[in-house]
């Protein structure tokens, strides 16, 4: 497929220009393509991440099961904007079918759970946490830190980091993550997220959030988002038909984990990296 980066550049900016709120970062740029921006200084590390989910659960999801779609080419940089291309996937968000404030249908809930469990038959990399190599500390469980804060690079790390914070939030009484096989989690099941094809498949998109990492790490996701509760209700609905529950207790400890890294845990990570460097001021 012969691609113009340059007009597709100037789409791009065009696009990034003249648009504001959460459509700013995607545009269609042809019947097969659409490119996801970010924007410099954060935004060609966010997008070499999700292109590496991207790519990887791409190559091995069945696509008649779920869609993902693959990235074209590594990301490219335009003026201050930095840019992923992949697949356009035609279809309708699972957002356009809540508009009304109807329920999500209990027969497409299903079929996104279904779609969801798919990419988690997918086998992660040994002692990875991603397909980089590195998780940059993110997702709705965690404030927002745009501040250059801590990198996990296993399932080790990645317990012993919550660990240690769920001890700090529980008011130094040791606390510990429960074990659970590693799967993949998405980290942002936003109806936004999820595409609804014209010929019943269903579509997930937007992995920037995504790690393996605990089964009850979407679930709890779930529960502290904004996403609408006509979404939201259905969707816990479908998991729990298979078998997928967060019990009260853990869910219990990682609202006091949210509660706590809001107020503190951007800052305690940045003091943590701090020492690290040896750049204590």
């Amino acid at each position: 497929m012969s691609v113009d980066l340059k007009r597709i550049g100037e789409i791009c900016q065009k696009h990034w220009d003249n648009t504001y709120g959460p459509a700013r970062n995607f545009v269609p740029v042809s019947n097969t393509l659409a490119v996801k921006i970010g924007e410099w200084p954060w935004g060609e590390e966010d997008l070499k991440y999700e292109h590496a989910w991207l790519e990887y659960m791409a190559s091995n999801a069945d696509s008649k099961r779920v869609v993902v779609p693959k990235p074209h080419g590594p990301v490219i940089t335009h003026g201050d904007l930095n840019l992923l291309l992949m697949d356009f996937i035609h279809g309708d968000s699972i957002a356009m079918h809540l508009k009304d404030g109807h329920p999500l249908d209990k027969e497409v809930a299903d079929k996104i759970c279904d779609a969801y469990l798919a990419l988690r038959e997918i086998p992660p990399q040994p002692d990875k946490l991603c397909p980089t190599g590195w998780w940059p500390i993110r997702g709705h469980i965690f404030a927002p830190d745009k501040d250059g804060g801590l990198t996990l690079e296993s399932p080790l790390a990645f317990s012993e980091y919550m660990d240690d914070r769920l001890t700090q939030a529980h008011d130094g009484k040791t606390t510990i993550l429960p074990e659970t096989e590693v799967v993949f989690n998405h980290g942002d099941l936003s109806p936004n997220n999820i595409i609804q094809l014209p010929d019943g498949r269903i579509g997930i998109v937007d992995l920037g959030m995504a790690l393996w990492g605990p089964t009850y790490w979407d679930l709890y996701a779930l529960t502290i988002c904004s996403y609408k509760h006509e979404f939201v209700a259905p969707m816990n609905q479908a998991f729990a038909r298979r078998g997928l529950t967060i019990d009260p207790t853990t869910e219990e400890m990682l609202w006091k984990f949210s509660v706590w890294h809001f107020r503190n845990g951007n800052a305690v990570a940045r003091q943590v990296l701090r020492i690290d460097r040896k750049d204590i001021r």
